[in-house]
């Protein structure tokens, strides 16, 4: 059997569920929101305030096991970090990728902030999971435990920094700059992508075409 690298963690408290991969197949594994009644979370609102959010209880369903299940809600547009109680003790060659699972934003229009978290070697604190909430007209309800993201251990590339005094000349057909590639589909040329002109006399044939008023 290969070798392979072990990614030690260590839980906060106890009743941190462990990371696992959920299939043989999976290249990720689960990690999940801890929260306590106690949590006082991190987060700025959508105007890029810096606020708190604080867990909430259903404590009127006292009937139901889900009773005491702390969560947070977070509106439309806010940022905050979502404690997980683990700390990962990441090998010196390596670091982890953190993305978001792919139901949360398609179900719930949570995602990571910053699209892909990078956790280094050397980071050594717990583990947070900055979302956002791109929902457009409601917020979104985090509860303890939840599944939100998912992390793989990747091996770190070193590599030098150089500073060079020539500057780098054209290695390929790309003729443009950011965005110049939008400009050409398959090989061949698309002018109304960048002729406005053209773009309008294309736009008022398919309006007459398709009989659409002007508004």
């Amino acid at each position: 059997m290969a070798w392979l690298p072990s990614l030690k963690y260590y839980k906060l408290h106890p009743d941190v569920p462990s990371p696992n991969f959920k299939t043989e197949g999976a290249a990720c594994f689960d990690v999940s929101a801890f929260l306590t009644g106690e949590n006082q979370l991190t987060a700025y609102t959508v105007d890029n305030k810096k606020t708190k959010f604080h867990c909430k209880r259903d404590t009127y369903l006292q009937w139901s096991s889900e009773s005491y299940k702390p969560y947070i809600n977070v509106p439309y547009g806010s940022r905050v970090l979502v404690p997980t109680g683990l700390i990962f003790d990441i090998p010196e060659e390596y670091y982890l990728k953190v993305y978001t699972r792919s139901s949360s934003p398609l179900k719930n229009g949570l995602m990571l902030a910053n699209s892909t978290g990078i956790i280094d070697s050397d980071y050594i604190h717990e583990l947070f999971l900055m979302l956002t909430n791109v929902h457009s007209n409601r917020s979104i309800r985090i509860n303890h435990l939840d599944r939100l993201c998912q992390v793989e251990m990747r091996r770190k590339q070193t590599y030098n920094l150089v500073e060079t005094d020539e500057k780098p000349e054209q290695k390929t057909d790309r003729t443009g700059g950011f965005g110049s590639t939008d400009k050409v589909s398959d090989g061949i040329y698309q002018p109304h992508l960048i002729d406005p002109k053209l773009f309008e006399q294309q736009t008022s044939v398919f309006k007459h075409k398709h009989r659409i008023a002007p508004k």
